[in-house]
Protein backbone atom coordinates (compact mmCIF):
# COMPACT_ATOMS: atom_id res chain seq x y z
CA UNK A 1 0.00 0.00 0.00
CA UNK A 2 2.98 2.42 0.89
CA UNK A 3 4.31 1.47 -2.35
CA UNK A 4 1.44 2.53 -4.56
CA UNK A 5 1.41 5.77 -2.95
CA UNK A 6 4.93 5.93 -3.53
CA UNK A 7 3.99 5.33 -7.39
CA UNK A 8 1.27 7.70 -7.23
CA UNK A 9 3.21 10.75 -5.62
CA UNK A 10 5.77 9.85 -8.43
CA UNK A 11 3.42 9.66 -10.76
CA UNK A 12 1.27 12.78 -9.86
CA UNK A 13 5.21 14.60 -9.51
CA UNK A 14 5.87 13.96 -13.10
CA UNK A 15 2.23 14.82 -14.07
CA UNK A 16 2.60 18.36 -12.38
CA UNK A 17 6.37 18.34 -13.65
CA UNK A 18 5.17 17.55 -17.53
CA UNK A 19 2.02 19.90 -17.07
CA UNK A 20 4.10 23.03 -15.30
CA UNK A 21 7.06 22.33 -18.74
CA UNK A 22 4.08 22.20 -21.16
CA UNK A 23 2.65 25.51 -19.76
CA UNK A 24 6.28 26.99 -19.73
CA UNK A 25 6.89 25.87 -23.76
CA UNK A 26 3.44 26.86 -24.58
CA UNK A 27 3.90 30.52 -22.88
CA UNK A 28 7.05 30.94 -24.82
CA UNK A 29 5.89 30.15 -27.95
CA UNK A 30 2.95 32.60 -27.50
CA UNK A 31 5.67 34.98 -26.70
CA UNK A 32 7.68 34.52 -29.99
CA UNK A 33 4.45 34.08 -31.91
CA UNK A 34 3.58 37.32 -31.13
CA UNK A 35 6.93 38.65 -31.24
CA UNK A 36 6.96 37.92 -34.84
CA UNK A 37 4.07 38.97 -35.48
CA UNK A 38 5.27 42.43 -34.28
CA UNK A 39 7.76 42.30 -36.39
CA UNK A 40 6.03 41.43 -39.39
CA UNK A 41 3.51 44.13 -38.50
CA UNK A 42 6.93 46.95 -38.37
CA UNK A 43 7.76 45.58 -41.80
CA UNK A 44 4.19 46.42 -43.06
CA UNK A 45 4.14 49.79 -41.40
CA UNK A 46 7.53 50.68 -43.10
CA UNK A 47 6.60 49.24 -46.83
CA UNK A 48 3.16 51.33 -45.50
CA UNK A 49 5.13 54.38 -44.99
CA UNK A 50 7.01 54.41 -48.45
CA UNK A 51 3.98 53.87 -50.32
CA UNK A 52 2.76 56.85 -49.13
CA UNK A 53 5.71 58.98 -49.73
CA UNK A 54 6.06 57.74 -53.23
CA UNK A 55 1.65 58.37 -53.69
CA UNK A 56 2.52 61.51 -52.60
CA UNK A 57 5.40 62.13 -54.35
CA UNK A 58 3.37 61.14 -57.64
CA UNK A 59 0.37 63.29 -56.24
CA UNK A 60 2.75 66.84 -55.88
CA UNK A 61 3.97 65.79 -59.85
CA UNK A 62 0.36 65.92 -60.96
CA UNK A 63 -0.44 68.91 -59.19
CA UNK A 64 2.18 70.44 -60.16
CA UNK A 65 1.60 69.05 -64.45
CA UNK A 66 -1.76 70.44 -63.70
CA UNK A 67 -0.70 74.59 -62.77
CA UNK A 68 1.59 74.26 -66.11
CA UNK A 69 -1.24 72.68 -68.12
CA UNK A 70 -4.07 75.82 -66.99
CA UNK A 71 -3.41 78.65 -69.10
CA UNK A 72 -4.83 82.31 -68.90
CA UNK A 73 -7.45 82.00 -71.87
CA UNK A 74 -8.53 78.88 -69.66
CA UNK A 75 -8.75 81.02 -66.67
CA UNK A 76 -10.69 83.91 -68.58
CA UNK A 77 -13.09 81.32 -70.44
CA UNK A 78 -14.22 79.86 -67.38
CA UNK A 79 -14.58 83.04 -65.25
CA UNK A 80 -16.80 84.21 -68.88
CA UNK A 81 -18.71 81.39 -68.86
CA UNK A 82 -19.22 79.26 -66.13
CA UNK A 83 -18.83 82.67 -63.18
CA UNK A 84 -20.57 84.98 -65.72
CA UNK A 85 -18.01 87.29 -65.32
CA UNK A 86 -17.10 90.75 -67.40
CA UNK A 87 -14.39 92.79 -68.16
CA UNK A 88 -14.72 96.01 -66.44
CA UNK A 89 -15.56 99.13 -68.02
CA UNK A 90 -13.12 102.02 -68.43
CA UNK A 91 -15.27 104.27 -66.11
CA UNK A 92 -15.08 101.49 -63.29
CA UNK A 93 -11.44 101.23 -63.39
CA UNK A 94 -9.38 103.20 -60.83
CA UNK A 95 -5.83 103.56 -60.98
CA UNK A 96 -3.58 104.19 -57.62
CA UNK A 97 -0.19 105.76 -57.87
CA UNK A 98 2.43 103.86 -56.22
CA UNK A 99 5.10 105.66 -56.47
CA UNK A 100 6.14 106.63 -52.64
CA UNK A 101 8.51 109.94 -51.95
CA UNK A 102 10.83 109.60 -49.10
CA UNK A 103 9.66 113.06 -47.31
CA UNK A 104 7.27 111.48 -45.63
CA UNK A 105 7.09 113.04 -41.80
CA UNK A 106 4.70 111.37 -39.15
CA UNK A 107 3.28 112.83 -36.26
CA UNK A 108 5.27 110.23 -33.54
CA UNK A 109 8.30 111.82 -35.73
CA UNK A 110 8.14 115.12 -35.06
CA UNK A 111 7.12 114.32 -32.00
CA UNK A 112 10.59 112.43 -30.81
CA UNK A 113 12.61 115.44 -32.20
CA UNK A 114 10.78 117.88 -30.36
CA UNK A 115 10.96 115.72 -26.81
CA UNK A 116 14.90 114.51 -27.80
CA UNK A 117 15.86 118.54 -28.60
CA UNK A 118 14.16 119.47 -24.81
CA UNK A 119 15.86 117.04 -23.39
CA UNK A 120 18.88 117.83 -24.91
CA UNK A 121 18.30 121.74 -24.27
CA UNK A 122 17.68 120.76 -20.32
CA UNK A 123 20.69 118.69 -20.49
CA UNK A 124 22.57 121.89 -21.39
CA UNK A 125 21.28 123.95 -19.47
CA UNK A 126 21.78 121.78 -16.54
CA UNK A 127 25.52 121.43 -17.20
CA UNK A 128 25.88 125.77 -17.77
CA UNK A 129 23.98 126.08 -14.30
CA UNK A 130 26.84 123.51 -12.79
CA UNK A 131 29.94 125.25 -14.59
CA UNK A 132 28.63 128.44 -13.37
CA UNK A 133 28.00 127.89 -9.76
CA UNK A 134 31.87 126.27 -9.81
CA UNK A 135 32.97 128.80 -11.68
CA UNK A 136 31.43 131.63 -9.08
CA UNK A 137 33.10 128.97 -5.83
CA UNK A 138 36.62 129.48 -7.46
CA UNK A 139 36.41 133.30 -7.50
Amino acid sequence: MEIERRNENNIIGKLKAVILLMLVFTALFLIIFRYGEMINLNYDITRLNNELREKTGINSALYAELDKQVTINDIKYTAETKLDMNKPRNDQIIYINTKLSDDYNSQEKDNFYTMTSSVYERINHTFKNIVEIFKGSNE
